[in-house]
């Protein structure tokens, strides 16, 4: 992940195995609830993960965060 985002001059980040897990799902337009049911989290942890991805990623919503992490070979 590092690299793809060092490739285009945006600061570094990183993501751990559970957010990397959780953007691809969100990638695939999987909801809070199936996301929860399948990484074994509440829809509530889901939710603040989806919240901090959009955080980390300038993303405004799901849409365009499935979209930059494509663009940027993150998923």
């Amino acid at each position: 992940v590092k690299a793809a985002f060092s490739r285009l001059g945006v600061g570094e980040v990183r993501l751990g195995e559970r957010h990397l897990a959780i953007l691809r799902l969100v990638a695939e337009g999987k909801t809070n609830k199936e996301i929860g049911a399948t990484r074994g989290i509440s829809a509530l942890t889901a939710r603040n993960a989806v919240r901090e991805l959009l955080r980390l990623f300038g993303a405004t919503n799901r849409t365009e965060l499935g979209r930059i992490a494509r663009e940027r070979d993150v998923v």
